[in-house]
């Protein structure tokens, strides 16, 4: 029986612990600790993205690195920044106290303290109404109680108030921005229509600014426009709600259940729009809006009912009007652009083989036959993992096989794949400047660098505090992650001076040390103690390596080359870097 209260009490001291690890995991180091550090950056005045339990940052940075992944670039444009680390640029723009980010946040206080003083100053003269605009149509009903009689105070915060202002703003101007851009790329495409656009502009207007009378006659522009929101409208999806239960077609909708209306979608339905749905035809409006579809209301870019857009007229004269003058000055085409594709693998079948060799490797040197684990860096790990008291050697490993493993991999890439890079960015460079190439042979040190500069292997680098410091202004407190983003600051100009961007090795004709204006700026290596081990032996490998090849050939890029950075843990060329070789008894 006593049995019973032992299993009772380890049970509650197993729930005990469980709770403990799950409070110190889930809510510690998932909820609690990434909200701590950001409150903390905010008091500070550093600003960042928003923390999402469980991915943190980690789907914007996936999203905005495929968003940028499809560009390519020419080959003598080294910022491939908005390539290989687009959240970073787009972080440091929205959040960082840069001087446009002060700027902003500047113009967004006088913003709102503009905007605070027009609702005050409505507030005040209610006696003679809030205006018969849309502020005051909005003033009015929020001042209304729920009899219908004017109270003194708001239903809505200021805040909120100032943000609907902002909506006015933002679905009056960006929505018909939207329209014109993309009105001018499909008359770019169809040079037909903007010839006809043209003509009817300059026999309705003449060469004079459109009033509302002559762009009420201009029906091929409207044609037009109706197009160009058919296939390109602004929204691209709406959301409704049921305030009761209803029915489409066999379907049953519950009340209150959201709904998502995919505009795009249904405005490329060949059932309601025709075999043509997909091709830009304005004549399909030539009889009105209601009769270009197979349905009169098919047309959902400013949407419909009582909820639908109450400044479509005026987006629409807008527009018009500005069509009407860039046409009757201008004519445009697109600018011509390239999206190369490319993908391969073969992972699997190389990480066993690379697995199956290291353990082979692992189990020689820990095998009795071997008196020593080997004088190399592999060496060095074995004797530290397994020490025995005595200080003698044991067959037994403090890491498992895989960590172990994990080590030689680290060295196999830190020691080979980024020298290999090095090499393979530097091929590179003396290809887009021969000039070089032929210096190089007899000096290599300066363009090696200014390589590891331009294209350093790795992109960023990251590092926790130790105690509490500065930099700069910014407070950083002991334990918080900090990341180092390299090739930014390889390229900021306030250091390395208005040619940042450029290939120019004679930065290094003096040293690393004044090469700019800090002596620790090339940070390819990293500095200080945890800087890299193997940075000698890489360098002499290089231009080992380089030194052999410019003995013997010279070369230029392959006609197939494609320039486009890509972050792969290392900075790689996406699509390899084909060149072509020659030997120099040949060009001699």
């Amino acid at each position: 029986m006593a049995a019973v209260p032992l299993l009772a009490s380890a049970a509650a001291l197993l729930a005990l612990a469980a709770a403990a690890w799950l409070w110190d995991y889930a809510v510690v180091r998932l909820l609690w600790r990434p909200r701590a550090v950001a409150a903390a950056f905010r008091a500070r005045g550093v600003r960042g993205p928003p923390y999402r339990f469980l991915s943190g940052c980690n789907g914007d940075m996936r999203r905005m690195k495929a968003e940028a992944d499809g560009a390519t670039m020419d080959v003598r444009d080294h910022d491939y920044l908005r390539r290989v680390i687009p959240h970073f640029l787009a972080w440091k723009e929205q959040y960082l106290p840069t001087k446009s980010n002060r700027l902003k946040w500047m113009l967004e206080k006088k913003l709102k303290t503009a905007l605070t003083a027009i609702i005050q100053l409505r507030l005040a003269s209610k006696g003679s109404g809030y205006g018969d605009d849309l502020l005051g149509a909005m003033l009015e009903a929020c001042c209304m109680t729920e009899q219908g009689e004017k109270q003194d105070e708001l239903t809505l915060a200021m805040d909120e108030i100032i943000d609907e202002c902002k909506t006015f703003f933002f679905a009056g101007h960006e929505t018909t921005s939207h329209l014109l851009t993309w009105t001018m790329f499909l008359l770019s495409v169809h040079p037909e229509w903007q010839e006809r656009l043209r003509e009817e502009v300059l026999r309705e207007c003449g060469k004079a600014n459109p009033t509302a009378d002559t762009l009420s006659k201009l029906k091929e522009m409207t044609m037009v426009l109706l197009e160009t929101l058919r296939l390109y409208g602004p929204v691209m999806i709406m959301l409704r709600k049921p305030i009761s239960d209803i029915r489409l077609g066999n379907l049953s909708i519950p009340k209150a259940t959201g709904i998502v209306i995919p505009i795009p979608i249904l405005h490329r339905d060949k059932e309601v729009w025709g075999d043509n749905a997909n091709e830009f035809d304005p004549l399909r409006f030539e009889n009105g809006i209601t009769n270009a579809a197979k349905t009169p209301q098919a047309l959902l870019s400013f949407s419909i009912g009582p909820r639908s857009c109450i400044g479509q007229n005026f987006a629409m004269l807008e527009a018009k009007s500005v069509m009407a003058m860039i046409l009757q000055k201008f004519s445009f085409t697109l600018s011509p652009k390239y999206l190369p594709t490319a993908s391969n693998r073969q992972k699997w079948k190389l990480e066993r083989k690379l697995r199956d060799t290291l353990v082979q490797i692992i189990q020689s040197r820990l095998g009795p036959e071997g008196s020593l684990y080997g004088n190399d860096l592999f060496g060095l790990m074995l004797r530290a993992c397994i020490p025995t008291e005595q200080g003698g050697k044991q067959q037994q490993l403090s890491l498992s096989m895989d960590e172990t493993i994990h080590g030689c991999k680290t060295f196999f890439f830190a020691g080979h794949e980024t020298t290999a890079l090095l090499l393979t960015w530097t091929v590179f460079l003396l290809s887009v400047y021969p000039e070089w190439q032929e210096r190089l042979r007899k000096e290599m040190t300066m363009v090696l660098l200014e390589t590891l500069r331009l294209y350093s292997p790795a992109v960023f680098t990251q590092r926790k505090a130790m105690t509490d410091m500065a930099v700069g202004e910014i407070k950083i407190r002991q334990g918080f992650g900090i990341v180092i983003p390299f090739a930014i600051m390889h390229r900021d100009k306030k250091i390395w001076g208005d040619d940042a961007d450029e290939f120019n090795p004679l930065r290094f004709q003096n040293g690393v040390t004044k090469a700019a204006k800090v002596p620790h700026a090339l940070l390819a290596f990293s500095v200080g103690p945890r800087s890299c081990t193997g940075q000698n032996f890489a360098m002499m490998e290089a231009k080992s390596v380089m030194a052999m090849i410019l003995q013997k050939f010279s070369f230029t890029l392959s006609p197939d080359y494609v320039h486009a950075p890509v972050d792969l843990l290392t900075l790689q060329p996406k699509f390899g870097l084909p060149v072509v070789l020659k030997l120099l008894v040949e060009c001699t």
